[in-house]
């Protein structure tokens, strides 16, 4: 059975022992999946504490006033989730932003506009 990074961080989410966690990583030869592992592992923990954890990817930085227009309009998709910004600039998103967490995506970025008018086209 070909286990995935998930396994491993619902196993770590269940039993916190790190060194019996670490020899296990050792055993399996997976050692080298610790970053795809802790990653899913605070998605987990997350979701168990109602966190909405969204990755806004913009050309610039956001300003604190974008920033809470941005909560308010998550705050009626998850109305019962505390909302965490993690910010990421990327030079590809043109204008706008793009919006994404583990429940949603929101291409809003002039960047997906136009490819999705270049797949029209084709």
């Amino acid at each position: 059975m070909k286990y995935l990074p998930r396994y491993y961080a619902v196993i770590l989410s269940k039993n916190p022992d790190v060194e019996g966690f670490m020899s296990l990583l050792k055993k399996h030869w997976v050692l080298s999946w610790l970053p795809q592992i802790l990653k899913e592992y605070k998605a987990l923990e997350a979701k168990r504490r109602g966190v909405l954890n969204v990755r806004v990817k913009t050309l610039y930085p956001l300003k604190n006033k974008d920033k809470e227009a941005l909560r308010s309009i998550l705050k009626e998709y998850a109305p019962h989730k505390e909302i965490l910004f993690e910010e990421d600039m990327d030079k590809a998103i043109i204008g706008g932003l793009r919006l994404e967490s583990d429940e949603l995506l929101i291409r809003g970025s002039l960047l997906d506009k136009l490819t999705l008018l270049a797949s029209n086209f084709s």
